[in-house]
């Protein structure tokens, strides 16, 4: 419920001008909620100056003061650049707090009409049993794919992949496979909407990477984790399906420069 404290509100109408639900106006030179119909942006939670704005649906000890992060466009793009698909991990557990840190980069990526849907399910502790049920979705799923005539080569040939670590995984579980990279911790995102899920899995590596730590988005995982066996296993809710899958842990190689990349397409009208 959106509540406005009328005793501290001085009516300047900055949250009037700024709520895009139009849910908010002056009366009696003070704002007032006109119904709760709105999306709960909080946008006039942020842009009171008054701080007289609060939903009390949500913690407002969470609401923090902004300030000067220090960040510039130009460090925040050299970090983009320098970012690197990590494949490469040490045997070395992450810092305390270092998960929540940035599964907090996730939690803020912003989501259609402020939904909030997303669900992060980490794996730590549970990785041999998660490593079991993401290659045995695998398998079933390479299975699956050789029996239809109607797949694309690049897909066949995936599923030669996906059958060939199946079968390593049966011959000897205790072999590093071309999954998981003896990595510590997975992050998986859930949700309905792949931009939402995508937005986020992009804060987390970018949080991620600034902390010391690498990262990298698992396409065969997020595949290996669509069986019903592993959602119920990893407690996917219902109604959702995981559409992301970040390796997280500290890097154990050293990249010295950025990677070239092709010229931006881009279309000025």
């Amino acid at each position: 419920m959106i509540c406005i404290e009328s005793a501290r509100c001085s009516g300047c109408g900055i949250c009037v001008s700024d709520c895009f639900s139009h849910n908010i106006r002056l009366e009696g030179g003070k704002a007032q909620i006109i119904n709760q119909d709105c999306i709960h942006c909080g946008h006039c939670v942020a842009i009171c100056p008054d701080d007289a704005a609060a939903i009390t649906d949500y913690d407002m000890a969470d609401v923090r003061p902004l300030y000067e992060t220090g960040i510039t466009a130009d460090g925040l793009l050299a970090l983009i650049r320098g970012r690197r698909s990590i494949r490469q991990y040490q045997a070395k557990a992450l810092k305390p707090g270092q998960l929540e840190k940035i599964i907090e980069a996730g939690r803020y990526t912003p989501t259609a009409s402020n939904r909030q849907e997303l669900t992060f399910i980490v794996i730590e502790k549970e990785m041999p049993v998660f490593r079991a049920l993401v290659i045995e979705g695998l398998g079933e799923l390479s299975r699956q794919t050789l029996a239809d005539s109607a797949a694309s080569p690049l897909l066949q040939g995936y599923a030669r992949r996906w059958a060939a670590i199946e079968a390593a995984y049966l011959d000897d579980p205790s072999q590093n496979d071309p999954l998981f990279f003896s990595v510590p911790d997975v992050i998986l995102i859930a949700g309905d909407n792949p931009i939402d899920v995508g937005l986020a899995a992009s804060n987390i590596e970018l949080v991620a990477c600034a902390d010391g730590l690498g990262v990298l988005y698992s396409g065969f995982i997020t595949r290996g984790c669509a069986g019903e066996n592993a959602k119920s296993a990893i407690g996917v809710p219902e109604g959702k399906e995981v559409l992301a899958a970040l390796l997280v842990g500290y890097p154990d190689v050293e990249y010295q420069r950025t990677a070239p990349r092709k010229k931006a397409d881009v279309v000025w009208r």
